[in-house]
């Protein structure tokens, strides 16, 4: 069995109550200092996708991709997988000629069966792409895009530059349609900041906020 990098944790931009539920945030009390410092400065949102975490590891020394769920011990069930290696085992040669180390590209695997909300997206299975990291270093955004072009693959799709305090109000009243569905209303969104920032720990400023996290609040 192969290891690779897993995804990190998204914190979410406000703490929660205890006794309150899952849905319900306290809005004002920060889950860390930076993202009160940085609520007026512009981040870049993209639509949060409702599926399933996929890993895509790109092995340099073997030419090969292996693939992962969230976690090592999660299990993809054998119809994305059949979907994941249409798209990327012919895409070997392509992304050794990208890379010339490891590499590990992030998407979400998403559409029919996948989630209850999954055949609204799409009628059959789709992978959209949202990072890469190359030996520890996550690529700019754009810059993970303009491979993702290249190589033919899905994005998720961008939703707007704004600012932390101005995306909260958007998504606590109630969000905007997806980009898959103008009859789906989106989960939600994950932003950084427009200038890539790490907290003192070293760890990426990057948030997710749901519309149904502020259902309660309202």
């Amino acid at each position: 069995m192969i290891n690779f990098l897993k995804y990190h944790k998204i914190q979410t931009v406000f703490k929660r109550p205890e006794g309150k539920g899952k849905n319900y945030v306290l809005k004002g009390q920060w889950t860390m200092p930076e993202f009160e410092y940085l609520k007026d400065n512009v981040w870049e949102w993209y639509e949060k996708i409702d599926g399933t975490n996929i890993r895509v590891y790109f092995e340099h020394e073997t030419g090969k991709v292996h693939f992962g769920g969230r976690t090592d011990k999660a299990i993809i069930p054998e119809y994305l997988l059949k979907v994941l290696e249409e798209i990327f085992y012919p895409l070997q040669d392509k992304l050794a000629e990208h890379f010339n180390k490891d590499v590990v590209l992030f998407g979400e695997g998403y559409g029919n069966k996948i989630q209850a909300v999954g055949k609204l997206y799409r009628k059959d299975i789709g992978f959209a792409l949202f990072d890469i990291n190359v030996n520890g270093i996550w690529l700019k955004k754009e810059d993970a895009f303009a491979i993702a072009d290249d190589l033919g693959l899905e994005k998720v799709p961008f939703v707007a530059n704004a600012t932390l305090t101005d995306m909260i109000e958007t998504i606590k009243n109630g969000g905007f349609k997806s980009a898959y569905n103008s009859e789906l209303t989106a989960e939600g969104v994950v932003g950084t900041p427009k200038t890539y920032l790490n907290d003192r720990m070293g760890r990426r400023i990057i948030t997710k906020l749901k519309v149904k996290d502020f259902e309660s609040n309202n």
